[in-house]
């Protein structure tokens, strides 16, 4: 019972201890400035809410547009405000963050961009994706030295929105919250969620069944926590569109940021093509794994 008591007395005091090292004002938590982001190619195209098929660019700047009315915190993660941004779990309940989240406030050295990308869809090459509903907000280098990148899910139109509005609802926002911190704590690689918030006077229309029969629908945001948003459709427009310059550019600052460790091989591209293709079949194999149908 004693060695039980001392331990619960240990525990108390780490926690004790993180949280007092966690930020506790919203308002003194701030971007790293400049984001590495910073130095690949941005479009700067000033009617950045009409699609557009935009070219030798990595990412498109553009604002965000807040919620309407009212907003409210649904729920946040613990884990990813101590663990990933530095911040004491009562700053959640702050008006700051919650303005932070629903796109109405940027902390200082923010920078608001759209991540330009290609896929495919239903087995076919679909071209140019993009972000049309989300936005990168900055990059914050947390007290372990860890680089991660906010980004707002659900904060309005941008060039790659084609026939969206750039929002996103309450129960696909809740689906994604709930999914991406699942699988982290599965041991999955992914995306991390730190936050949720709503307008329930701000409506969206939504075809839920796709049966023709839309009603109105509450507009979410999420706020999503990734070292990076690269991917492969991140280099495949950029092979599809012929824009090899481009192309070296992003892959060189792919390797200096985010794989340290081979920048200086003589073969460092084999190297890293061979790394990322292992990764991938990691995460695959993760999540198929941890897959347990009902």
């Amino acid at each position: 019972m004693r060695r039980a008591l001392c331990l619960l007395t240990t525990l108390v005091h780490e926690y004790k201890n993180m949280s007092m090292k966690n930020t506790k004002n919203f308002k003194e938590w701030k971007f790293k400035e400049p984001p590495s982001y910073a130095e690949l190619p941005i479009d700067d195209n000033p009617e950045y809410n009409v699609p557009v098929a935009v070219k030798n660019a990595v990412f498109s700047k553009v604002p965000t547009e807040p919620l309407m009315g009212k907003v409210q915190l649904v729920c946040f993660s613990d884990d990813a405000l101590t663990e990933i941004l530095d911040l004491d779990p009562a700053v959640a309940e702050s008006e700051e963050f919650v303005d932070f989240i629903a796109g109405k406030y940027l902390p200082e050295g923010g920078l608001t961009v759209c991540h330009r990308y290609g896929g495919y869809q239903f087995g076919v090459w679909a071209d140019q994706l993009g972000d049309g509903r989300a936005h990168i907000l900055g990059e914050y280098v947390n007290s372990k030295g860890e680089t991660w990148q906010p980004q707002l899910k659900g904060s309005g139109e941008t060039p790659y929105s084609r026939f969206g509005d750039g929002r996103a609802v309450l129960r696909s926002s809740i689906r994604e919250m709930v999914a991406s911190e699942a699988c982290h704590f599965l041991g999955i690689p992914t995306t991390r969620a730190a936050a949720l918030v709503v307008s329930e006077e701000h409506k969206v229309w939504r075809d839920k069944t796709y049966s023709g029969h839309a009603r109105q629908e509450s507009a979410a945001i999420v706020m999503r926590l990734s070292p990076s948003w690269f991917r492969l459709g991140s280099l495949e427009i950029l092979d599809k569109r012929k824009e090899p310059h481009t192309m070296k550019i992003l892959v060189d600052h792919i390797i200096k940021h985010n794989f340290q460790d081979i920048r200086d091989d003589e073969d460092k591209y084999v190297n890293w093509y061979t790394e990322v293709a292992h990764r991938n079949l990691d995460m695959v194999a993760t999540w198929q794994g941890n897959y347990m149908p009902y």
